[in-house]
């Protein structure tokens, strides 16, 4: 499992190293900060929960962004409550340089709390929109859906901001 993640890690790297010399260029490091609402499309357990997600994007030109984030996500079982968290690298790609409508392909780790402990991979995509409010700050909104192997589907749509070091 370590040998995937690293093999991964390794081609979005080089993908974003590829694709950033063919457009141009537009680098800077942003973190980021999300609000929302995360929930699994099966099972009666799963009634859905708050989430807050720090991020990390590293632009590479008008068109293309590295970000890795990790979802917090609190979900009540009973009386106490679990964690179940996502750690996720993927890439956002505008379609159009200045719009601000990008798509959010990814992979992940579902870090879920039971009595196993258990890390299960997810394929993630995703749609957002970004609202440049300044040149130091955006605002954001996403949608996401996770296919969580071997158990289904899940889904979160969130609100943030982030903070450009220009």
């Amino acid at each position: 499992m370590p040998r995937l993640i690293i093999t991964i890690f390794i081609f979005f790297i080089a993908i974003s190293n590829s694709y950033s010399q063919y457009s141009e260029p537009e680098n800077y490091t942003s973190i980021g900060l999300q609000i929302g609402f995360f929930n699994f499309s099966s099972g009666e357990r799963h009634k859905g929960a708050p989430t807050i997600r720090p991020s990390f994007h590293q632009k590479y030109s008008r068109t293309f962004t590295l970000v890795a984030d990790i979802t917090f996500c609190f979900v009540k079982n009973g009386d106490s409550y679990s964690t179940q968290n996502i750690l996720a690298l993927g890439f956002k790609f505008k379609p159009k340089q200045n719009e601000g409508f990008y798509l959010k392909p990814g992979v992940g780790l579902l870090f879920a709390e039971s009595s196993d402990d258990r890390y299960i991979p997810t394929l993630d995509f995703g749609i957002g929109h970004e609202f440049s409010i300044s040149s130091k700050f955006d605002l954001f909104a996403e949608a996401e859906g996770y296919l969580v192997f071997p158990y289904g589907f899940a889904y979160s749509v969130s609100a943030g901001t982030k903070f450009k070091f220009k």
